[in-house]
């Protein structure tokens, strides 16, 4: 409401893309915007929502061709499972986000690396790279992934290859992915003299003042805010495993199934030769590539788990190998009956995890009272945004000269029918700087009008808490 289906749609009010000074995110990269946009012309507004679960399965199908070729068809079937019955994944999978999208085209360029790696033809090379490319164009997440992409090259190139083979190599790649990312880079240019726009801002544009991109460290914000030592913090890459809750900020806004990292760690378990230590050199890969995903995702953003489903589905594969290992142990030490039995147990309780989520997720939504036709859409969606009835009001009743200023509305703009524009910019509130610049009401009140809003659309327990704790006695008069 606020990003992926809200630019599409003034995307569409305008005929074409266009620069939107008030949205910070109309400057990040947009691959799957552009497929939500025409999603948006030819069907309905939950058609966004279908497109992002495709590629949802598609990831299942990678990690089934994945595991399947290494140590069997039904442990690719096991891994597709669980990775498409995680609750983080069946939250993205029934929204209009673009984790997912990004998710894939991460997977697909390691994966078509590492095939490179061992069949050595340049398509694969030319895949990886074109996917390194489309991820970093759909998220800015996505240009970790391309500069992993990259740094792992040197180590995954055949032994043959010489440096200079292997310099040129890591060149065609970097280009071409650098290639397929260019639109985004030449808009951004055009629009801002920063091609990665809001990134980096103060190196393309040190005249300006303010740095749009430019916060608190995210982890010294935990610890002001959230009040955690430095032994939470370093335990962060551990307690989103367990802590997750969905819609809290506190708790990574998202699930994760907590016998994921607990399976994974069975890896380490000592084993007989397998297919999988056969294959130690892979899978060394994808550790650090989860290793070091997870780790720059977390030093440069506030901790999410959807910032961090990329590594998610080989997390999945690293849980399935371990657990493959696990069955190896235990049948080279007791027996092929008991390695069964203990291994199905462990599986069971995965998934009843992520059922369970599955069973609250329904409660929460109540997707069939909608569906059967005994809620109406206005009503169903009012349930979780309560704005909703008054921009249904909007749009029936004011005209089209009509312009907002929605105040405390956390920049939800997605059902508007008429121009609007939010009051937080940076963390101020302009409506609030604009009493404080002004001496009388009705000097502030010809401000607005000068910028041509008509009306205001207050939510009025948040402004009044924040007019309170920022503004004085005066102020509040005013």
């Amino acid at each position: 409401l606020t990003h992926h289906l809200y630019l599409p749609k003034l995307y569409n009010f305008n005929g074409s893309m266009y620069e939107i000074h008030d949205l910070i995110h109309s400057y990040y990269p947009g691959n799957l915007e552009i497929l939500y946009r025409y999603a948006l012309q030819i069907g309905p507004d939950n058609l966004p929502k279908f497109i992002h679960m495709v590629f949802g399965c598609a990831i299942a199908w990678l990690i089934y061709l994945h595991l399947k070729n290494r140590i069997g068809r039904n442990w690719g079937l096991l891994g597709s499972l669980l990775f498409i019955s995680t609750p983080i994944v069946i939250h993205l999978t029934t929204s209009a986000y673009v984790d997912l999208g990004l998710t894939f085209f991460t997977i697909a360029s390691l994966m078509l690396l590492l095939r490179w790696r061992s069949d050595q033809k340049l398509i694969y090379l030319l895949g990886s790279a074109i996917f390194a490319g489309l991820s970093a164009g759909t998220k800015y997440n996505g240009l970790i992934t391309l500069f992993l992409i990259c740094g792992f090259l040197p180590f995954l190139a055949p032994k043959r290859f010489k440096q200079k083979d292997i310099l040129l190599a890591a060149l065609f790649l970097f280009s071409l992915s650098i290639l397929v990312l260019s639109p985004w880079f030449i808009r951004n240019f055009l629009w801002t003299n920063n091609p990665v726009y809001p990134l980096f801002n103060s190196i393309f544009n040190p005249e300006q003042s303010i740095n749009p991109a430019k916060g608190m460290n995210p982890l010294i914000t935990r610890m002001m805010i959230y009040k955690e030592g430095y032994l939470e913090i370093l335990l962060i890459p551990l307690r989103i495993f367990f802590q997750g809750q969905d819609n809290n900020p506190r708790y990574f806004d998202g699930v994760l199934n907590p016998f994921i990292l607990i399976f994974s760690l069975l890896l380490f378990l000592p084993s007989t030769k397998t297919n999988v230590t056969d294959r130690g050199s892979e899978i060394k890969i994808i550790l650090w590539f989860v290793l070091l995903f997870c780790l720059i995702t977390f030093l440069q953003r506030v901790t999410r788990i959807r910032y961090i489903v990329p590594i998610l589905p080989f997390l999945i594969i690293l849980m399935c190998y371990g657990l493959y290992t696990f069955n190896e142990v235990i049948k080279a030490r007791f027996s092929s009956r008991a390695a069964q039995i203990t291994v199905c147990v462990s599986i069971l309780f995965s998934l009843l995890f992520n059922a369970n989520y599955l069973y609250q997720h329904f409660l929460k939504h109540k997707p069939f009272d909608y569906l059967s036709g005994d809620v109406t859409r206005s009503d169903y969606i009012s349930i979780f945004w309560p704005e909703y009835k008054v921009i249904e009001f909007i749009n029936k009743t004011s005209s089209k000269e009509t312009r907002i200023l929605a105040v405390f509305l956390g920049n939800r703009g997605y059902y508007f029918d008429r121009p609007v524009s939010f009051d937080l910019r940076l963390g101020q509130s302009w409506l609030c700087n604009l009493v404080r610049k002004h001496q009388s009401p009705t000097s502030v009140a010809l401000e607005l009008q000068e910028n041509g809003y008509t009306h205001l659309l207050v939510r009025i327990d948040l402004f009044q808490q924040w007019c309170n704790n920022k503004l004085s006695h005066n102020e509040l008069k005013r």
